[in-house]
This record gives C-alpha cells, sequence and structure tokens, in this order.
C-alpha cells in the first residue's frame, strides 16, 4: 500500500489506493464561503409555491446551531436553497403532493447541516492543548465514522477515518475527542476523499508541534455505487501524510495497521 520512497521527507501528501494503484499528490487548502442566507449579498425574498409551507422563523445564529448538532429552521419562503430545491422538483418531474409540501424546506435544512463544515474553521479544536507525558507517545485515534458530500455528484461519501500525531519532544498535546470533530467537520463539506484527509493532517501539523501526522480514511463513494459503474462493494483507500513522516516511517506503519484493523471490522 505505500508507494515508493525516498529520503526526503514529504510535508505534506495524500496517496490514494483504488484497485491497487497508487497516487500520491499535494492538495492546497483552499478558502471556503461561509453560508450567510445570502445571494451577492443582498437578502433573498421569493415566494415559494403554495404547497412550500413556510417553516418556522430563522434561527438567530445559523452556525451555532448546525455546529450544535441542531439543523436551524429557516422561514422557506426566503431561503434560497429552499427556492432552489423547489425548482429542482419541477425541472424533474416530481409530482406535487402532500409528501413534498414540505420537501423544500426540510431539503435545505438538510443540507445545510451536511454542509455545517463551512461554518468555522475545524483547527479551531486544536487550540486548547495540555502538558504531554516524558517520551512524546504515538497518539493514533481509529474508528472515527464520517460522513461527506462528492463535490462533483453531491452524493454521499461514508466511510471511517484514523487520525494520528506524534508530538514533538516537549510539546503538547489536544484532547482526544478534538481529533474526532477535526476530520468531521473537514468531512461536512462538499468536497473529495483526498481533501479531507490531507485538511486534517495539515492542521495537526500546523496548529501543534509534532514530528509527523496522519490520516487515512477508508470509504464508500455513492458516485460510485448509485450511478455510473454501480459497484457497491467498492472502498477507496487514501493516506494522507504531514511532518517529518513519509510513507516508509515506523509510525506510518503503525498508524496503517490501526486503520485496517478498524475499517475491517465494519
Amino acid at each position: 500500500m505505500s508507494p515508493s520512497s525516498g529520503s526526503a521527507a514529504m510535508d505534506e501528501s495524500e496517496t490514494n489506493v483504488t484497485n491497487g494503484a497508487h497516487v500520491v499528490s499535494v492538495l492546497p487548502t483552499r478558502p471556503r464561503p461561509v453560508p450567510d442566507g445570502t445571494v451577492n449579498g443582498s437578502r433573498v425574498e421569493r415566494t415559494l409555491p403554495e404547497h412550500a409551507v413556510p417553516e418556522a422563523p430563522a434561527a438567530a445564529t445559523l452556525a451555532e446551531d448546525l455546529l450544535g448538532g441542531e439543523p436551524a429552521k429557516a422561514d422557506a419562503r426566503y431561503d434560497p436553497a429552499a427556492v432552489a430545491v423547489v425548482a429542482l422538483l419541477e425541472a424533474l418531474g416530481v409530482p406535487r403532493s402532500e409528501h413534498t409540501a414540505d420537501t423544500p424546506g426540510r431539503v435545505a435544512r438538510a443540507w445545510r447541516f451536511a454542509l455545517r463544515g463551512y461554518c468555522a474553521d475545524p483547527r479551531r479544536h486544536l487550540t486548547v492543548t495540555f502538558p504531554c507525558e516524558p517520551g512524546a507517545p504515538l497518539v493514533v485515534q481509529a474508528g472515527i465514522r464520517i460522513t461527506s458530500t462528492c463535490a462533483h455528484h453531491l452524493l454521499p461519501i461514508v466511510g471511517v477515518a484514523t487520525v494520528a500525531y506524534r508530538p514533538s519532544k516537549g510539546a503538547r498535546i489536544v484532547g482526544l475527542s478534538k481529533l474526532a470533530r477535526v476530520v468531521t467537520e473537514y468531512a461536512a463539506r462538499a468536497t473529495v476523499q483526498e481533501h479531507i484527509g490531507g485538511e486534517t493532517a495539515r492542521a495537526l501539523a500546523e496548529m501543534l508541534s509534532v514530528d509527523g501526522a496522519a490520516c487515512v480514511i477508508t470509504a464508500e463513494h455513492g458516485c460510485m455505487s448509485l450511478r455510473g459503474v454501480e459497484q457497491a462493494e467498492a472502498r477507496t483507500t487514501t493516506t494522507s501524510l504531514a511532518g517529518k513522516w513519509t510513507a516508509t516511517h515506523p509510525d506510518v506503519a503503525e498508524v496503517l495497521a490501526a486503520h485496517r484493523a478498524e475499517a475491517h471490522r465494519r
């Protein structure tokens, strides 16, 4: 599963494994907009068709509600996302019925929750640190369930992640739950699997003092199982490394072993 090794350290790399093929690439982190309920800076006030009944009043703090796990309920009449869902349903010939009366508002809320990762910087979870035990032990958290959205087809990506790092000598560590929070929030965007792992590993390397950091993900992609080649059993594994770790580093071998054991259990 490891690509060909080199003596120089790869600061940021992604190793993709699909049907035995290996690809190593460097992916930059791009700035992303935060949804604010406006279009081009202006509040959109369009009325939905009669069957799209308005929901509850708009939430005061959308980002806080989403990141807290509760999707906010916005007035569907003034929600551009709900208006877009109405147009989509009509374009696809979905008939209006009692079942679809509130669908535009529900879909808009569901997508806002699915894409809640745009509401804040996941790296904020790495700002509170604690003293580390002597010896800078390797930290590996395996079995993190992630759900994401394919940026190409807007179909689900569901899988398991392993996040790991080794703090530098004398450096501080973060709470274990923060590792899961970082990767799940990066996943809660319209993205690709390689970026989720790369952004997670880079965040650990940039926010903490580490010898190395890694994020390994094995996931099933709706764009492969629900359409196209229709390979429901296909799974993709990506390995992203940052810091001094390379594919042949002993720590990386231990991280991969932990990930395989957990991924095969699922």
